[in-house]
């Protein structure tokens, strides 16, 4: 898709939001967003990546091609984000806790 970023943009009717070319990439960007709801980290790795894509480009995010997919997105993004629980980092109870603190620094200095 970001490979078609050009194309998306370049063409009157799909970045008006109105015609079948529309109509075929809002259905297909529908399906991509519905994939970001499956619960391989794998597929929902890539889509991440592509969507981070096509949201860095200003042409296509200012059109009305990506807004109908972006709460689904959000969505299916806040769901399979990786959550630590803080307390358990300090009690030591988390698997990670020494990986974590190591990656810490205690240099409050800021320059």
């Amino acid at each position: 898709v970001t490979c078609h970023l050009a194309h998306i943009t370049a063409d009157k009717d799909v970045s008006s939001g109105k015609g079948p070319k529309f109509e075929a990439v809002s259905r297909y960007l529908r399906l991509l967003s519905e994939m970001m709801s499956h619960q391989s980290g794998v597929i929902c790795g890539e889509q991440i990546n592509m969507w981070v894509g096509l949201l860095r480009d200003p042409a296509i995010v200012r059109t009305n091609v990506l807004s109908p997919h972006l709460s689904r997105v959000l969505n299916a993004y806040m769901t399979h984000v990786v959550k630590i629980r803080w307390d358990d980092v300090w009690d030591q109870n988390h698997p990670y806790s020494s990986l974590i603190e190591a990656s810490w620094d205690d240099d409050d200095e800021y320059h």
